[in-house]
């Protein structure tokens, strides 16, 4: 695909030197769309994909591109009103937070580059998808993780946030479901903003009144002797305490829970002990999340903790960036040396530096 690479100086050697591979990840990772890595699986994934674009405005000033692969999706919606794993393959199974990154996705390139035809193709799928997380809130506004065996309740590759096993024979306990609902706070009031623009008043209220119930929904994972949000509860017992899940809560709280527990987020961001740490995929949510809230420090905080994850990688010879910092040990072996998340510098840099 013929990309535009314009040239950037970020005034430092490893700036740029970064920010080039990055680049070069991304754009290898690109084929009739963007896919996850290039060998293993070239999988459109609502995450990946979502995250790739995301770097891609800044990397490339490319809005079509990510268009044609996100309308593609819009074709994919299933009876349950979810994608599958990885549209257009029909899937078994399906992640449902990905589907959600979806909606993420159609709602960030119509906030960079609106295109009336775009948005009116894809919003009905879109408001399928968003109907299907509608109908399964809780009376407490939380979302719940799903039973079916055709759900894997997938986050990140962290503990605990893996889903479990992939192909189950079995339904499982449905339990709150923190990240699952602080990413439809985010998408619902997106998805607002969207509707509203494109002139249904109406839906875009419907969309507002379900995110006020979200945000009920969201404050009721927050641990108050600990100062963190659990990712899970089980009949009201909060549990697991991730990274990921205070990086999604602090985003889709939006400064709202008040200064004390919003501070208390942002310096758990800084110094994640006691919880389980989030893998790369997650960067984004945590990057954005910190230069929104995380006050003064947080420029110099997410650059050099970007330019130390990924510097480091440069430094040991990497030509693309890899899945995780394990490189191909990880997985089995079968790790990713070209992965479409690890080129989450490109944001991090044109944030900082060159968007206004």
């Amino acid at each position: 695909y013929p990309f535009d690479k314009p040239e950037k100086d970020f005034g430092d050697k490893l700036y740029n030197a970064v920010y080039e591979t990055a680049r070069r990840t991304l754009e290898l990772c690109a084929h009739e769309h963007y896919e996850d890595c290039p060998w293993r699986e070239q999988a459109l994934y609502g995450m990946d994909s979502r995250n790739q674009m995301l770097f891609g405005y800044g990397a490339f000033k490319e809005y079509e591109y990510p268009r044609a692969a996100m309308l593609l999706m819009s074709k994919c919606v299933e009876e349950d009103g979810l994608l599958p794993l990885s549209p257009p393959a029909r899937m078994e199974i399906t992640i449902p937070s990905f589907s959600l990154y979806y909606v993420i996705a159609v709602c960030e390139n119509a906030e960079r580059d609106y295109n009336t035809a775009f948005v009116t193709a894809v919003l009905p799928a879109v408001k399928r998808i968003m109907g299907a997380f509608t109908s399964a809130a809780g009376k407490n506004g939380a979302l719940y993780t799903l039973e079916d065996v055709r759900y894997w309740n997938f986050h990140e590759w962290s503990f605990g946030l893996d889903g479990g096993t992939i192909f189950r024979k079995e339904k499982i306990k449905p339990e709150g479901d923190c990240i699952l609902t602080a990413l439809a706070l985010i998408a619902a009031e997106k998805l607002s903003a969207l509707l509203k623009r494109a002139g249904e008043n109406e839906s875009a209220a419907e969309m507002t009144a379900f995110a006020e119930k979200l945000f009920t929904g969201l404050k009721t994972f927050y641990d108050e002797e600990r100062g963190v949000f659990a990712s899970y509860s089980d009949s009201g017992n909060l549990k697991g305490y991730h990274e990921y899940a205070q990086a999604t809560a602090l985003l889709a709280s939006r400064g709202r829970f008040g200064k004390k527990i919003t501070e208390k987020l942002v310096n758990t961001l800084y110094n994640p002990e006691g919880l389980v740490e989030l893998t790369l995929a997650g960067l984004p949510v945590k990057y954005e999340a910190l230069l929104k809230y995380g006050g003064k420090g947080a420029k110099k905080y997410v650059l050099e903790d970007c330019m130390g994850i990924f510097g480091k990688m440069l430094l040991s010879g990497a030509t693309s960036f890899w899945e995780t910092g394990y490189g191909d040990e990880d997985f089995d072996d079968a790790g990713s040396l070209c992965h479409g998340w690890s080129s989450v510098a490109c944001y991090v840099l044109d944030t900082l530096f060159l968007q206004k």
